[in-house]
């Protein structure tokens, strides 16, 4: 099976309810399946970034995101931390699937780790901000739960500066998306990764001027 099969397969199942399997009863077949085919993808998925920090040291690799959440609830859209320079509490590089079976790639972001913020992460993450919009790149953020992402503009950029700064909004990541396609190449795949983390570098650079 390739890694983008063993990915594909498993998000099907995003945002399935999981039940250990020896408490399943009836359901027992399904939830070994879900089990089987999560692990599949998390290993695929971790594999290809254990790959991408190889060829690219310079990078720290983090654990990659768990195939079942704390609600036991599916979650294949994967994430994992590349730690540049600085602490683990700044803003840092992050690569994450999205997407749906027929459709998904993987993203490329600049964001800050959650669990390991402290009382100036976000203000780091603000400054991304003062970075003139690049060409090839998003911004996301959170609206009351709802997960918004509008192109990178010098309107969009001054207008989601005054949001921040207001309180309005708490957190804007900067991001580019690299399609996976299946029969892609995985150098190729790692190739796009690379020059969409390229494209971030001077967000990333930005939230270092401190």
């Amino acid at each position: 099976m390739t890694k983008y099969s063993a990915i594909s397969a498993f998000l099907v199942h995003k945002g399935a309810k999981y039940i250990m399997p020896e408490k399943a009863s009836d359901l027992r077949q399904e939830m070994e399946r879900i089990k089987r085919e999560g692990q599949a993808a998390r290993l695929a998925f971790s594999q290809l970034a254990t790959r991408f920090q190889t060829l690219h040291p310079q990078f720290r690799l983090q654990r990659v995101s768990n195939w079942v959440n704390q609600a036991q609830i599916a979650r294949p859209h994967f994430w994992v931390y590349l730690l540049g320079h600085g602490e683990i509490t700044e803003p840092v590089f992050a690569l994450r699937l999205y997407g749906e079976a027929e459709h998904f790639g993987i993203s490329v972001e600049v964001s800050i780790m959650e669990r390991k913020k402290d009382q100036y992460s976000l203000e780091k993450q603000a400054r991304l901000l003062n970075c003139p919009a690049q060409e090839g790149t998003y911004y996301q953020y959170m609206n009351q739960e709802e997960v918004i992402r509008i192109p990178a503009t010098e309107e969009n950029r001054l207008n989601l500066r005054d949001k921040v700064q207001s309180g309005a909004i708490r957190k804007v990541l900067a991001k580019t998306d690299i399609d996976w396609t299946e029969g892609l190449e995985e150098t190729v795949l790692l190739q796009g990764l690379y020059e969409g983390m390229m494209r971030l570098v001077p967000y990333y650079e930005e939230t270092r001027n401190f």
